[in-house]
């Protein structure tokens, strides 16, 4: 089973830089892996939409034929994926993109998925959480 999410870099002035992270949280390899996405859908992510352009981040994610070749159990790629914030192509907080993976085992059996990608800060559920202090950091790590 192959799941995409948003996860959060950091953040700073201009918003919350964001991965975009595909996981195989199944028990067996997946290969030949791509994510579709609607360019209308897309667009209505941004913080402003009118006239804007799909961010490249995106693009290259969704519109380019790129495809993740083999992905093992357990594990998870990752890829830039723009800012959340309110300046033009940036992505809006709380946004919803309809997502399709699409993928085969290594048998050739292929399978889809179906699921929203939420534009969000991942460190707190309902998009706030208190940072954890530099020395409880430390020895968490």
């Amino acid at each position: 089973m192959l799941t995409a999410r948003i996860a959060t870099v950091a953040g700073g002035n201009e918003g919350i830089a964001l991965n975009l992270v595909v996981e195989n949280t199944g028990n067996r390899p997946a290969q030949d892996i791509k994510l579709f996405a609607r360019q209308k859908a897309v667009l209505a992510a941004l913080a402003e939409p009118s006239g804007a352009q799909i961010p490249g981040d995106a693009q290259s994610c969704f519109f380019k034929d790129k495809e993740i070749p083999v992905l093992a159990n357990g594990k998870a790629v990752t890829n830039a994926f723009g800012h959340l914030g309110k300046n033009p192509g940036a992505w809006l907080s709380g946004a919803k993109i309809p997502l399709k993976i699409k993928y085969k085992d290594l048998h050739g059996k292929k399978y889809s998925a179906k699921m929203n990608l939420i534009l969000a800060d991942d460190n707190g559920f309902a998009q706030t959480s208190w940072a954890i202090p530099t020395s409880q950091a430390a020895k968490a790590g």
